[in-house]
């Protein structure tokens, strides 16, 4: 899994967050969901968010709506699939704890 950090970053926009956060950032695949709890970077609107809660639509798992919080505080629902173009962002010490 490639992990991307605030040297290694080419994002013009993603890249302050990473250093201001201590972020890294784990680019999606067309296989990604939606994890509640989890953070993602939209580099169509240049803004973080965190998954409050997701709904799957069985029985093929498909998207039904998803509610987020922007980095601003605001709450959205919809229905938009992740893109491979966006990003998972984890804490640094997060992704050491996921490699054990």
């Amino acid at each position: 899994m490639e992990m991307i950090n605030y040297e290694t970053c080419k994002n013009y926009n993603l890249k302050p967050i990473l250093k201001e956060k201590g972020w890294l950032a784990i680019p999606l695949t067309k296989h990604s969901i939606y994890k509640k709890g989890h953070t993602y970077y939209c580099t169509y609107w240049a803004k973080y968010y965190t998954v409050l809660d997701v709904e799957f639509e069985q029985p093929y798992n498909r998207l039904k709506c998803v509610t987020i919080q922007w980095q601003n505080g605001s709450v959205k629902t919809h229905c938009t699939q992740l893109h491979e173009r966006d990003y998972e962002l984890v804490e640094e010490d997060e992704n050491e704890n996921q490699k054990r």
